[in-house]
């Protein structure tokens, strides 16, 4: 026989285990949904090409703390700053706050934050490494 305290432990973990996944899947379909609005910002910016999503969110390693990476890949020219400066100005329009343009790094990319779910994005163009 197994002691109550036992199965009372196990039933704790198990429920807060099973609250976990509904947290991840509200977090994958607010992922999907930031990538739709990302998708159409680009069709109004008259760009070709796709918006992906990449790095730990996209490849299993998601927790509840990942921030979203998404890139835009297509045919933008040589300097994506000032796409990324476009793509900045629209974002708050589109539920997104908190935008930060970080364009003297390695990979220029702009950060900012969905208003509904709270998750971070952080976006960059034609790089999907990151």
């Amino acid at each position: 026989a197994v002691e109550d305290s036992v199965l009372e432990s196990l039933n704790t973990e198990l429920s807060q285990g099973l609250l976990g996944d509904d947290t991840l899947h509200e977090r994958e379909r607010a992922s999907r949904r930031i990538q739709l609005i990302l998708e159409g910002l680009a069709r109004k910016l008259k760009l070709t090409g796709e918006v992906k999503m990449f790095g730990s969110f996209s490849n299993g390693f998601k927790t509840g703390s990942s921030d979203l990476d998404v890139v835009f890949v297509g045919q933008v020219g040589q300097d994506s700053v000032p796409l990324l400066g476009k793509f900045a100005a629209a974002v708050p329009e589109c539920g997104f706050e908190n935008v930060t343009k970080i364009f003297q790094a390695n990979v220029p990319l702009v950060k900012f934050t969905d208003i509904t779910s709270c998750m971070e994005v952080d976006f960059c163009i034609n790089n999907e490494l990151g």
